[in-house]
């Protein structure tokens, strides 16, 4: 596909309810509502905002891990016809994010033929909760799980090397927000000894070391641990002070920039409104409990000493204020320059940026990421 192609073509690609309900209609009901979150629970609505395409591409794996066992819901292609899965696409969802938020770039990968791979995290979407949530204990399911999803679906060429755990497959690892740290933790831990990582895509990453998260930061950690115990505290704020608001609500107003009558983009603000309603205060406060930084130093060391050539592309969102774009130059100044190969800024966009300017990100992300991979 010509990259010109792209703006056009991601009109037709997005917001395909599962339901059939035109999205006007959708929009409409949904604005006329007396009260927002009250409506968008309700059960006849939910088809509303499910998509057909993840729909279709979706499997639960059940994962194994020696203190838990998961029920994780994903989203792939690996089993379609005519995919080139000898590279696949792991997306790494963020904090309280879910695999529906990547569906612009899934569609266009599976219209390129492409591979891709992307999953809920522990908690949040359709997947299984947990009693709490260390970082690198997920880290150790998405291992887990991307060895499970490849061992089902081998790739198109036998591969006779049983020390590869994947068939033979090489990974580009595109994180989201959080998802950037648990793809690089995912890669020091585990991956770069085996040699797979081509590429990384970090979209909007977070503070390369926020302190107040610091395991230092007893007074914190002992507030945050309070809280995680008794999450009705932090539902009080979000239930009566917040989520009230509607499309007015901090969980909207900080992750979308554009603001218009399109009803393609109402349609993905009311689907994002959903997805933090569902969201338990529990989960996400037992994610910052979790939070361990990368340490960078031994991140950018463990690039030069791969065997294979690797690099680094990085997407800002111009008016994001949840990952503001002064968060990149930290890793620009810390990543050798030989593997960063890229910094994007989206303009007019903000921290949501795949559901904020679908067509823009799509026809970056093929340009810069999905050619580049070819080339």
């Amino acid at each position: 596909m010509v990259v010109e192609g792209v703006i056009d073509e991601t009109e037709n690609w997005t917001c395909e309810p599962l339901s059939g309900r035109p999205l006007d209609e959708i929009v409409k009901d949904a604005e006329n509502a007396a009260d927002l979150v009250t409506y968008i629970r309700k059960p006849e609505v939910s088809l509303d905002f499910r998509l057909k395409f993840i729909a279709v591409h979706e499997e639960f794996f059940s994962v194994q891990l020696p203190d838990r066992q998961s029920r994780i819901r994903t989203c792939h292609n690996l089993g379609d016809k005519g995919i080139q899965n000898d590279v696949v696409f792991v997306f790494v969802p963020g904090l309280a994010g879910n695999l529906e938020q990547f569906e612009p770039l899934l569609k266009l990968l599976d219209s390129e033929r492409k591979a891709f791979l992307v999953f809920d995290l522990p908690g949040f979407g359709q997947s299984s909760e947990w009693k709490d949530y260390p970082m690198l204990k997920v880290v150790e399911l998405i291992f887990v799980l991307v060895c499970d999803v490849s061992k089902k679906w081998p790739t198109a060429v036998p591969n006779d090397d049983d020390t590869n755990l994947f068939n033979g497959r090489k990974f580009v690892l595109v994180g989201h927000s959080m998802g950037c740290f648990l793809a690089c933790h995912l890669y020091e831990q585990r991956l770069a000894i085996l040699n797979v990582v081509e590429r990384f895509v970090l979209l909007t990453p977070p503070k390369a070391h926020i302190e107040q998260l610091s395991k230092d930061r007893r007074l914190l950690q002992w507030a945050l641990y309070g809280v995680f115990k008794l999450p009705w505290l932090f539902d009080i704020y979000r239930n009566k002070f917040d989520q009230v608001k509607g499309l007015e609500s901090s969980g909207i107003k900080q992750y979308f920039y554009q603001d218009n009558d399109d009803t393609k983009l109402n349609y993905r603000k009311l689907w994002q409104f959903k997805n933090n309603i569902s969201n338990k205060s529990r989960t996400i406060l037992g994610y910052l409990l979790g939070w361990v930084t990368v340490d960078w130093d031994k991140f950018n060391v463990m690039l030069t000493q791969s065997d294979i050539k690797q690099d680094i592309i990085l997407f800002g969102a111009e008016k994001d204020p949840v990952a503001p774009i002064k968060n990149l130059k930290y890793y620009e100044d810390t990543i050798d320059k030989e593997y960063l190969r890229k910094v994007i800024i989206l303009p007019d966009c903000s921290h949501n940026l795949c559901l904020d300017r679908p067509e823009l990100v799509c026809k970056m992300f093929l340009q810069e990421v999905v050619n580049g991979v070819d080339s």
